[in-house]
């Protein structure tokens, strides 16, 4: 909420400034040395199911929102940007971070592999008090190709490694009498991902554009095989010469299978996120 308040604090000192007057006699191609947007990502979908299975476990199956009472953050401060090193050729960037925790009397028991002993599991009982989190991490580097350019149109071809950092973890405690301490495990997963996609933009008046842009992690590396996808579509007006106002809708998806070095226990994860974006964005 505070991140909205800034944001709507800045759009409206923003709006007091005067217009770029002449945007294509000091940007022929539409496209500046330096850009980069700032903003809220707004969570309207959010889901993640989990699978924990070992050789001594046939598997686990959690729905992080069902199961464990998970809340759904609304809002997460975004950073995504590019600077163009010559012609065709520039570097782009993204960051941002998903922290979610809930709290939930079990309604059936759980069981888990212990992380102390591969052979053993742990239970959590029905009754118990189970507190949770998940935490989503997520950086893009890319090199972008801008094989196509002119006036008002863009195409251009992303080549780069995307990191993603998760870790989940769940712990309970059972009151009966004296307070009794349940064990807890967790599950920390880091994925380097390479990624190629392409993206699309289109301006249809002078400081008006269109974006679309769509990314595919493919993964098979080490004791990690999994599948990313990225897809947006934006709009954005530059009200002034050094930038402007942008939204839209960002849809991510994820699909990831990780073991162990010596593959006594492997973590299978499901994650979908569906978001609107609204921005500022900066120029140079």
């Amino acid at each position: 909420m505070k991140l909205i308040c800034v944001c709507t604090a800045l759009c409206l000192s923003l709006l007091s400034m005067p217009l770029l007057a002449d945007e294509e006699a000091l940007f022929p191609s539409g496209y500046s040395k330096f850009y980069v947007r700032l903003g809220t990502y707004l969570v309207g979908y959010n889901e993640t199911k989990i699978n924990i299975s070992s050789p001594y476990l046939l598997g686990i199956n959690l729905d992080l929102d069902d199961d464990l009472g998970m809340d759904k953050n609304n809002q997460v401060g975004r950073i995504d940007g590019y600077y163009r090193i010559k012609g065709k050729h520039s570097l782009g960037f993204s960051y941002y971070e998903l922290n979610h925790s809930g709290s939930r009397t079990a309604g059936r028991e759980i069981e888990l592999p212990d992380p102390d002993n591969p052979e053993d599991t742990i239970t959590i009982p029905i009754g118990a008090n189970v507190d949770s989190f998940l935490d989503t991490q997520i950086i893009r580097l890319n090199y972008i190709y801008n094989f196509y350019l002119s006036e008002r149109a863009g195409m251009g071809l992303n080549l780069g490694l995307h990191l993603t950092r998760i870790e989940t973890g769940i712990q309970g405690e059972l009151v009966v009498g004296d307070p009794l301490s349940v064990n807890g495990t967790s599950v920390g997963v880091t994925a380097p991902l390479p990624v190629f996609g392409l993206k699309f933009s289109y301006k249809p008046t002078v400081n008006l554009r269109l974006m679309y842009e769509n990314n595919i992690f493919l993964l098979s590396y080490s004791n990690y095989k999994g599948l990313y996808t990225d897809q947006s579509l934006l709009a954005e007006y530059r009200f002034w010469k050094w930038g402007g106002i942008g939204g839209g809708i960002n849809i991510n998806t994820l699909k990831l299978n990780a073991k162990d070095d010596d593959a006594e226990r492997q973590l299978d994860l499901n994650h979908g996120i569906g978001a609107a974006q609204l921005y500022l964005f900066f120029v140079y």
